[in-house]
């Protein structure tokens, strides 16, 4: 379990699994799924799958459901709160309980999961997450300790969960404790933990030493951090040097960092091979970079197609870069700038709304930050005679910095009686340098 981040958010309550009705005793051993111990991939979706053995099945299906997302989490990098459970079966073995489960996840979501930043996230998942995770680590502890107390070397897995329970209750310091004793018994998870949790309280230079053990154990996301340590301490060189390790053990965004220095080093053959390497490998940002390349060679066709890649992944500027290329066919052009603002960019948003003359698209991109989307949205109103909602979005085209729709909240607010609102706008644009706003100040003696 690599990313602490997704400590966090580790497991589904068990009350969130409890919709399965009636008596599921079965035979498990009948169902090929639960031969399974790595995940499977078809039309669209991943399964993750997870056993577990207790006391009784309470006990079972919650070590089986937290395996399942343990595998899950490492993908799809938090669970994600559409996860399905498709299959679900115990048994019982002498005086035990056996349980197997499979999750599943749509290979969309998994995408979302990878790449939200944490405003998503907390859309994303659901609170119960963390209570059942305390509940998850104290049942694989079987109550030998509780989180305070040290564990030792000979305890590796145990350190590493102890970690983990106190990484998620924010302890970062007793976290890092835990993981240090896990990284010095070669657990090279530990390691990269103790390299995170260090970073958040210690800086980079001490997480540096974390990564690079786990790194050396041939951990391709240790080097990929390795690297950005190095880069945050601004030693480009050795930076350089840990993502071309990351990048050889199949990270794609080492390939992509890599390039990037190289870039800056003016050495542009590398840089344009290693963009496309990490692109090649579904890394977006590297389809986007590689076809800004080609696109600054003048090579249309070649930046069409990477831009096509970068958006088939849903990188929101190469939908917008696709549509810009598109030439010919307007109805690719408006579905490309389309999906770019569904992606939130606003200028995708604006460029959609431009082909088909449709005010709700303008008010997308007002909505994302762009205030021509506001200032259009405003004179589409204002034509039709929607007085009230072209003030509004004028107000808005204004706070965001366009003076000539400040001039117009002046206009508005005057038309309908308001002059001391009409005088605070039209004052606010003439200081702005719109004489058209001062003139109107004098004109109407405000």
């Amino acid at each position: 379990m690599k990313y602490l981040s997704i400590i966090l958010l580790f497991l589904y309550s068990v009350q969130a699994f409890a919709f399965w009705g009636g008596d599921e005793q079965t035979k498990c051993q009948k169902e090929k799924w639960t031969q399974s111990d790595s995940r499977t991939q078809g039309g669209g979706w991943i399964w993750f799958p997870g056993k577990g053995t207790g006391n009784n099945r309470a006990e079972a299906y919650l070590k089986a459901e937290g395996l399942a997302l343990s595998h899950l989490i490492k993908e799809c990098v938090f669970p994600h709160r559409e996860i399905k459970i498709h299959e679900r079966c115990d048994e019982k073995v002498g005086k035990y309980t056996k349980a197997f489960v499979r999750l599943s996840l749509t290979e969309k979501e998994c995408r979302h999961a990878k790449t939200a930043d944490s405003k998503l996230k907390e859309k994303m998942i659901s609170r119960s997450l963390i209570n059942t995770y305390q509940k998850y680590v104290k049942l694989l502890n079987h109550g030998k300790k509780n989180s305070g107390e040290d564990c030792t070397l000979s305890e590796a897995k145990f350190c590493h969960s102890l970690g983990k329970y106190e990484f998620q209750l924010e302890n970062y310091h007793s976290a890092l404790k835990h993981f240090e004793t896990g990284c010095k018994a070669q657990n090279m998870d530990s390691c990269f933990n103790a390299g995170l949790t260090s970073r958040i309280i210690k800086g980079h230079k001490r997480s540096f030493s974390f990564f690079k053990m786990s790194c050396n154990s041939k951990d391709g996301l240790g080097c990929l951090f390795a690297g950005k340590s190095q880069l945050s301490l601004n030693n480009s060189a050795k930076a350089k040097n840990y993502f071309k390790k990351s990048c050889d053990l199949a990270m794609a965004e080492g390939c992509y960092l890599q390039a990037k220095i190289f870039a800056a080093e003016k050495n542009q053959h590398k840089a344009r091979q290693l963009f496309e390497l990490s692109c090649d490998a579904n890394f977006k940002d590297g389809c986007f970079a590689i076809s800004k390349y080609y696109y600054d060679s003048k090579e249309i066709t070649s930046a069409k197609e990477f831009a096509r890649r970068g958006c088939k992944l849903e990188h929101k500027k190469s939908c917008f870069n696709l549509g810009f290329l598109e030439s010919k066919d307007q109805a690719t052009k408006l579905r490309a700038f389309k999906l770019s603002c569904n992606l939130g960019l606003g200028l995708g948003c604006l460029k959609a709304g431009d082909l088909n003359k449709r005010v709700n698209l303008w008010e997308k991109a007002c909505a994302l930050g762009n205030s021509l989307g506001c200032q259009k949205s405003a004179k589409s109103y204002f034509e039709n005679k929607k007085s009230k909602r072209s003030l509004h979005f004028s107000r808005l085209a204004c706070r965001l910095g366009d003076t000539k729709s400040c001039h117009n909240v002046g206009y508005l607010e005057f038309k309908n009686g308001h002059q001391k609102e009409a005088a605070t706008a039209w004052r606010y644009s003439c200081k702005l340098g719109l004489e058209a706003s001062c003139r109107q100040l004098t004109k109407n003696k405000l």
